[in-house]
């Protein structure tokens, strides 16, 4: 699959990073959708999939949610 291709790879290009309010993990955009990974690096784990456009994560003062915006 293509997300498997691309965490195989690194991500260049990352958009809008996002810390973690505990800094362990970072949010950003890349090819449309949120990811996120461990701000000490590692794999990223896209936490959007589909053919809109999903950018501009925010986390959640208590760090358990994730906000962004859509053209949903």
């Amino acid at each position: 699959s293509a997300a498997a291709k691309l965490q195989a790879e690194p991500i260049v290009g990352a958009r809008f990073l996002a810390l973690s309010p505990d800094g362990g993990k970072i949010a950003f955009s890349y090819l449309g959708d949120v990811w996120v990974a461990s701000s000490d690096g590692g794999r990223a784990i896209p936490i959007t999939n589909n053919v809109e456009m999903d950018d501009r994560p925010v986390w959640s003062p208590d760090g358990k949610q994730i906000a962004f915006t859509s053209n949903r």
